[in-house]
């Protein structure tokens, strides 16, 4: 399997792939669907967590995310410090 040790599908929850940017905003806040994670929590996942991190390193010929691991974790904190816009 790959990614980290806990890797399993994703729930339904995380079927992010039409929304647009404000609604996946709306889904990443919101604590029922994203792991009762506050802000603060949330950029600790992104920064910390194992198959997050599995993402900019996927192997074979995956993609990998349009910005670096510390660019991403630079936007995530500005944007969790700004309270979390969406629009």
């Amino acid at each position: 399997m790959p990614g980290a040790p806990h890797w399993e599908l994703a729930p339904l929850s995380m079927a992010w792939e039409d929304l647009n940017p404000e609604q996946l905003c709306e889904v990443l806040k919101n604590r029922s669907l994203n792991g009762d994670r506050s802000l603060e929590v949330l950029v600790e996942h992104m920064d910390a967590d194992a198959l997050v991190l599995w993402g900019w390193e996927p192997g074979g010929n995956r993609s990998t995310p349009p910005l670096d691991h510390p660019e991403f974790m630079v936007a995530l904190r500005a944007w969790a410090d700004a309270g979390g816009p969406c629009r």
